[in-house]
């Protein structure tokens, strides 16, 4: 009896059997490409930052000798660099002179706020812009350099506009001792075009991008809320974000990139897609095996189950579905 009993109920356990260990492999299959999808959209992901990296690099490259271009051709041109060499009296005859070569050169780049000239001993000989407003930045921008560098990030009394300086040391050309400073130029900058920089080159929707000066102040910045600086816990990797840390070419700036971390595996659109496939797979297995119960276990059972009373009943029939 008890054989019996385990006869009729064994094509169930091998229709469960079945089911389950497909719906096993199903879930590990799962598992093993959820795991090998999330680990290549991450590498993707970091990859293509890194892309976006190197581009904002180049601009800065770019930038950097555009910038050094005209701070030469503005300091060495004819009427600026003869002015180093002249008394009080001559510049006086010169001043229109030096403010067309300034404006000329305002021209070749609008973000240049003003321009001051400074001799050997770092006096003020001529400037236009900001330069004319007053002398509240003298300490910061009357700073003697031996070679082009940047400044840190800096404001004026009379506006909140955040501006940078970049010092261009100026060398007689004609001295037989060489690097013999007669001077130095200092633009004044705005930092518009380090926000043009950034635009476009966020990897992920939330990614934020930061041009950082010495003092880790916020020299231009895209994604995020806005910000004056960033501390040293914002340029670290956290479960939150994945960052990027960078030195520019312009000495003492960095640039920090820092992603969500749940960005590092694809927008949601792609994992809801993915999820719904192996739902759907499952729903068909589902499906599959209720078929298999209907249309073959059942109709089993009854023939068995018939063949037991037609013994005790020869007329008995059955109908077959």
């Amino acid at each position: 009896m008890i054989r019996k009993r385990l006869r009729k109920q064994s094509i169930f356990i091998q229709l469960f059997a079945m089911g389950l260990i497909l719906m096993l492999v199903l879930l590990a299959a799962f598992i093993i490409t959820s795991s090998q999808r999330k680990l290549s959209l991450r590498e993707n992901t970091l990859n293509f930052n890194e892309q976006h990296i190197v581009q904002i690099e180049n601009k800065m490259e770019e930038y950097y000798g555009r910038m050094t271009q005209i701070a030469t051709v503005t300091a060495y041109s004819p009427t600026i660099y003869t002015y180093f060499f002249q008394d009080s009296v001559e510049r006086v005859t010169f001043t229109e002179d030096v403010n067309t070569v300034f404006s000329n050169t305002i021209l070749l780049e609008n973000n240049i706020s003003g321009i001051y000239v400074f001799d050997q001993d770092m006096e003020l000989i001529a400037s236009m812009g900001h330069g004319e407003q007053g002398a509240e930045n003298m300490e910061l921008i009357q700073v003697r350099k031996e070679q082009q560098e940047y400044s840190n990030i800096f404001y004026f009394s009379n506006s909140n506009m955040p501006y940078y300086a970049i010092y261009f040391p100026v060398f007689d050309l004609n001295s037989q001792v060489y690097g013999q400073q007669i001077g130095m130029c200092v633009f004044i900058m705005e930092t518009d075009k380090l926000m043009e920089i950034l635009q476009e080159e966020q990897a992920t929707s939330h990614t934020q991008l930061y041009i950082l000066d010495g003092e880790n102040q916020v020299l231009a910045q895209q994604g995020g809320k806005d910000a004056d600086e960033i501390n040293a816990d914002w340029m670290r990797t956290t479960k939150d974000y994945q960052v990027t840390c960078r030195e520019l070419p312009v000495g003492g700036w960095k640039l920090v990139s820092r992603i969500p971390q749940k960005e590092l595996f694809g927008e949601e659109d792609g994992s809801i897609l993915y999820l719904g496939t192996y739902a759907l797979a499952l729903g068909l297995l589902l499906c599959m095996l209720l078929f298999c119960y209907r249309r073959l276990a059942l109709p089993i059972r009854e023939m068995e189950d018939f063949v037991g009373k037609v013994l005790e009943d020869p007329k008995a029939r059955i109908q077959v579905h």
